[in-house]
């Protein structure tokens, strides 16, 4: 890989491979219920207020894991997030979401594989959220 070496950038070849691979993801319908059964089982979704006690809201969902290798399954078949390691000192680590948008992107693409607790999850996060967002004159 030469021109890693030579220049930091990606060039468009490898970039346009990478985006195919993620549309080919997508457009698995295995994938995305494998990816709604780990939600299903690990993962949250929630709205609530900024941590500082301002008037702001905001939209996460996220799925725990000790196993790293799962995360990132789950994150490449998605193509989007944030993996971590938990704080706690424990060997937990989490992929998470914290925008409104990224929250009903993950909704579109497993919403027909998810069950009624966690589309009422869904749902409450929304509702709170949208209400936040008319109260202070912003859109989602």
């Amino acid at each position: 890989m030469r021109w890693l070496r030579d220049r930091h950038t990606v060039p468009s070849s490898v970039n346009r491979k990478i985006h195919y691979i993620r549309r080919q993801y997508i457009n698995k319908p295995e994938l995305l219920a494998w990816c709604a059964g780990v939600f299903e089982g690990e993962g949250c979704v929630i709205c609530r207020a900024n941590i500082k006690g301002g008037p702001k809201r905001y939209t996460m969902a996220t799925v725990s894991q000790k196993d790293r290798r799962l995360l990132d399954k789950f994150k490449n078949i998605l193509g989007f997030g944030q993996i971590y390691k938990s704080r706690t000192g424990s060997k937990v680590h989490v992929w998470q979401v914290t925008s409104a948008s990224d929250v009903l992107r993950l909704y579109e693409y497993i919403a027909p594989y998810i069950g009624p607790v966690k589309e009422k999850q869904f749902q409450a996060a929304f509702a709170l959220a949208l209400k936040a967002a008319k109260q202070h004159g912003r859109v989602l």
